[in-house]
């Protein structure tokens, strides 16, 4: 590979998920983050805090793109505490705090306005139950203005998470794993061929290949 991306060096992005075909030589590149950053970016344009649930390479992802939509505070929650701090560490120029529990920010502060989950649909249940990530109503507090809960789990469709953010939240959207799959295809496309990408005609196909 000739040339890799800034942000996969600069962050460590995980792995280049498109090259660049439009010249001989090939360019590495990661578009999960700008898939995420377009899922937040068309419910919300202004974020004071925003979640982050998980610490993986999806996590990793997530937190660049809220950075570079300009997230004043990023809550970071996992599982293991000392690996979502490994992973704040990695962002040096972010504003992390790292939460011992998945809902409880600062009293006083703002409550996110984003939810990017990036754990399996198998690790979210309501808080009455004994899990890795329970789930409360508590984090969809927000209530000033539109916000947006991005579930990296593409299957089932509509996770725990998305269920319960449409029972509680009447500003909140939601977007799917699948949603924000399709937009990295989408720009996968592009970036490879160096056309424009007949989005609602790949939408159509991918979402009737899911459902089968």
């Amino acid at each position: 590979m000739s040339k890799v991306r800034h942000e996969l060096r600069v962050v460590h992005l995980p792995r280049a998920t498109t090259v660049d075909g439009k010249t001989w030589k090939l360019y590495g590149d990661n578009t999960d983050w700008l898939g995420i950053r377009d899922s937040i970016g068309d419910h919300v344009s202004n974020i004071d805090t925003a979640l982050v649930i998980g610490a993986g390479v999806t996590a990793c992802t997530a937190i660049y793109a809220l950075q570079a939509l300009q997230a004043k505070m990023i809550y970071l929650h996992n599982r293991t505490t000392e690996k979502a701090q490994e992973l704040a560490a990695a962002f040096p120029n972010a504003q992390i705090q790292v939460l011992a529990a998945i809902e409880q920010w600062p009293s006083g502060v703002a409550p996110p306005s984003v939810i990017v989950s990036t754990v399996p649909a198998t690790a979210q249940t309501p808080a009455t139950e004994h899990n890795v990530f329970p789930l409360s109503s508590k984090l969809f507090e927000y209530r000033s203005g539109p916000a947006v809960v991005v579930d990296m789990a593409y299957k089932p469709h509509e996770t725990p998470l998305l269920k319960l953010v449409k029972e509680v939240g009447e500003n909140w959207n939601t977007v799917p794993g699948l949603e924000v799959l399709l937009k990295q295809g989408y720009v996968q496309f592009e970036k490879w061929t160096g056309r424009q990408c007949p989005r609602g005609e790949v939408a159509s196909i991918v979402r009737s290949k899911y459902n089968q």
